[in-house]
């Protein structure tokens, strides 16, 4: 094996190891940020709309309170908005499936979000009125894992593509000199044998 075959497997291997270390460490870290992060937007929501839905729930206009539900879910950043009455009788639920489109399926698979619910009470002058739950949809947690995996892979892949030519341009020339010594040499025991 030659010795830019030895340097461009050893720099491969390497690559590789870091390539996976760096992926195993972004994603890991990005994961949980990004599911705390949609936690704390699930539970914002909740926290809103049970203050919104106060009034129409104590005064049972079910249909104010299934439009307050639905102003927040059309906008498409949740999987599931449910408001119940005190009772537990269930006066709004609204679910989306979590189909997360932009990112490989495969993707999805291997790096499981789990966005956490977000509750929160419904009350009204110290009076329990119901309860509203919200899950956030994890589609732009996916897109921004995706990006980040596509951005490290990019950039190590062009890395290693440079150190690969610097090797291969180092050792030729390397490969030149010890040619040319061969050379000399070889003249040089010509001459001195003759």
């Amino acid at each position: 094996m030659t010795a830019f075959r030895t340097a461009a497997v050893g720099a491969s291997v390497l690559f590789v190891a870091m390539l996976v270390g760096m992926l195993w460490l972004a994603l890991g870290n990005s994961r949980i940020y990004l599911e705390q992060q949609l936690g704390a937007h699930a539970q914002q929501t909740a926290t809103l709309l049970g203050m919104m839905v106060a009034d129409p729930l104590s005064a049972g206009d079910n249909v104010a309170v299934d439009t307050s539900a639905g102003v927040i879910y059309d906008r498409g950043y949740y999987t599931a908005v449910t408001i119940s009455a005190a009772g537990g009788k269930v006066v709004s639920d609204r679910r989306l499936p979590t189909e997360v489109t932009g990112v490989p399926a495969w993707f999805t698979r291997l790096v499981r979000l789990d966005p956490p619910m977000g509750r929160s009470l419904v009350t009204r002058r110290w009076h329990e009125l119901g309860r509203v739950t919200v899950v956030s949809h994890p589609q732009f947690a996916y897109l921004e894992l995706w990006r980040n995996v596509v951005v490290i892979v990019l950039s190590l892949s062009t890395g290693h593509l440079a150190l690969l030519l610097f090797l291969h341009r180092l050792l030729c020339r390397s490969n030149a000199g010890v040619q040319d010594a061969a050379r000399i040499a070889e003249n040089a025991a010509g001459i001195s044998a003759a």
